[in-house]
């Protein structure tokens, strides 16, 4: 009787492990989808200003301030860089802390 309820718990244990594996797995999965979202969205934003305006943003707060796009700073870190007004600027984003 013991032995089975010994059984019976570590079992319990062994799908409570399991499930958790499956949740932080999925939560990671969906920040990566949010960082690439966040990116494309900058993307897209830096296309449309050089399709309307002829010229690519020299940072990211004129996209913010004029075409529309929200970061949430305090979550992401937007690496943009650019060497010309005609040039493709280099951009990435990345999450802050340890998330």
């Amino acid at each position: 009787m013991i032995k089975r309820s010994l059984l019976n718990l570590l079992l319990f244990l062994l799908i409570v492990m399991i499930f958790g594996f499956g949740i932080n797995n999925a939560n990671a999965n969906l920040e990566q989808e949010e960082l690439a979202r966040v990116e494309d969205n900058i993307r897209k934003a830096v296309a449309n200003c050089y399709s309307i305006e002829g010229f690519y943003p020299a940072n990211v707060d004129y996209l913010e301030k004029n075409y529309g796009v929200i970061i949430d700073r305090e979550r992401y870190h937007i690496y943009y860089s650019t060497i010309g007004s005609n040039i493709y600027p280099d951009i990435a984003v990345y999450q802050k802390g340890g998330r």
